[in-house]
């Protein structure tokens, strides 16, 4: 790897050897005893330091990002480590690593704490100076489970956020924030704006396209939803949303879950003949399925 690395014939492959190499020592120091582990430990640093440059282009974000681990996994209560991961996110805003960089961030909010910086009020400049980039929904996320663990937090929480679900479509994070948003109002008692929310967001949206009203996003959606329309007694609309499910969606991961609900509309609407016809399509087509035991004592489609 090191004779790759020195023969690389461009700067971009020359990175990618020297940062696998680092990876590799990494891996062998974890195994090996001292003195031999603080000696791989410190080529690691001074490889990793070689690749954390501009013209290694993606890969300088990695390499700042494990250099910045090592030094918060060393020292957490150490400002410098924290201060590290924050730098990783500000300078490589659209990069995947800024978003580890934050969630480590999380991770680490106690040894911040300890270190004297505020965590929220860092993710709140985070978000201000770069609301337009991939980072902006992961400090919005996370500022939101911050807010969250404070007394009375939830409801600053769940604005935090509704503000990802309204303006922040192409985040990463989108889908969690909207069930974890739905969790949220469901605690709050506010189940006809849970109800609410779930709908709006099966709206097509630019970052997502209409193919995405099918995946498996879409499917968990439809199935939530279904049984808040059950719980309401909007049989009707309960069952259209299943049988999106079963015969659009992609895959077979949520199928058994829309059969089983939908007998229970079914039953709850008092169709007891559609109720068993749908237990036996269950027990037929998805036998591998965790409802297959409950499904064969249901009482009213016995034999």
């Amino acid at each position: 790897m090191e004779r790759c690395a020195a023969s690389a014939p461009t700067a971009a492959d020359a990175c990618r050897q020297t940062i696998e190499l680092a990876n590799a020592l990494d891996r062998e120091a974890v195994a090996s005893s001292e003195p031999q582990s603080v000696e791989l430990k410190t080529r690691v640093e001074t490889l990793l330091k070689a690749v954390a440059q501009p013209h290694c282009g993606a890969l300088e974000a990695r390499a700042r990002f494990l250099l910045a681990l090592r030094m918060v996994d060393e020292a957490p209560d150490n400002a410098a480590g924290i201060t590290a991961l924050l730098e990783v996110a500000t300078l490589h805003p659209d990069s995947h690593v800024a978003g580890e960089a934050v969630e480590t961030l999380f991770q680490y909010r106690e040894d911040a704490a300890a270190a004297g910086l505020n965590l929220k009020s860092l993710l709140a400049q985070l978000y201000e100076a770069h609301k337009v980039r991939r980072v902006a929904g992961h400090a919005l996320f996370y500022y939101a489970a911050l807010e969250a663990l404070e007394p009375q937090g939830e409801e600053a929480s769940l604005r935090t956020l509704l503000k990802i679900i309204d303006f922040h479509h192409s985040s990463p994070l989108w889908d969690d924030a909207l069930f974890l948003a739905a969790d949220t109002l469901a605690r709050l008692g506010f189940r006809g704006d849970e109800t609410r929310l779930l709908e709006e967001s099966l709206l097509p949206n630019p970052a997502r396209g209409i193919d995405a009203m099918h995946d498996g996003f879409a499917q968990r959606v439809r199935l939530r939803l279904a049984q808040r329309y059950l719980a309401q007694g909007r049989y009707e609309e309960a069952l259209y949303q299943l049988d999106l499910v079963v015969n659009k969606g992609s895959g077979l991961k949520w199928k058994d879950d829309a059969l089983w609900l939908a007998a229970r509309v079914f039953a709850k609407a008092g169709d007891i003949p559609r109720s068993c016809s749908t237990i036996r399509a269950l027990l037929e087509s998805c036998p591998w399925s965790k409802y297959v035991q409950a499904a064969r004592k249901m009482v009213h489609c016995a034999p």
